[in-house]
């Protein structure tokens, strides 16, 4: 159990550090550049230059949308890697979990008509290749 657990930990914080790289490293050049010796005023410099790290990390993302560049391809693999992980159209039973999960907590047919007044009747649940025409 605890070796399990150690693996989801390590996949964890694998895929935390594959997602926060481009900002770490927008960060990491910028503050380079920018010394200074009082904690406190580092931590308020780090404070007040969240925006623009996270808008040069913007800019670099909408560069490599547009560009062939093999150097930014390199750059934003990660993330790709993490949207291709976490963007897969679901199969037809990952569909069929998730429809009996939201049942399970939450009665929308109830709420339609008690909100809307629309009445829900299954016929629309019916697959269309298995329904019978009607002559």
């Amino acid at each position: 159990m605890k070796k399990n657990l150690m693996t989801v930990l390590i996949l964890a914080l694998l895929i935390v550090n594959i997602a926060l790289t481009g900002v770490m490293l927008v960060s990491i050049v910028l503050f380079f550049f920018i010394q200074v010796d009082n904690v406190a005023e580092k931590v308020i410099l780090r404070i007040l230059l969240m925006p623009v790290v996270a808008g040069i990390s913007y800019e670099i993302i909408r560069l490599a949308g547009r560009t062939d560049n093999i150097f930014i391809k390199i750059l934003s693999a990660p993330g790709m890697w993490i949207q291709r992980m976490t963007t897969k159209e679901p199969d037809e039973s990952m569909a069929e979990v998730a429809i009996a999960s939201v049942e399970a907590v939450f009665d929308w047919k109830k709420y339609l008509q008690d909100t809307f007044g629309y009445e829900v009747d299954e016929s629309w649940m019916k697959d269309e290749a298995s329904a019978e025409p009607e002559d």
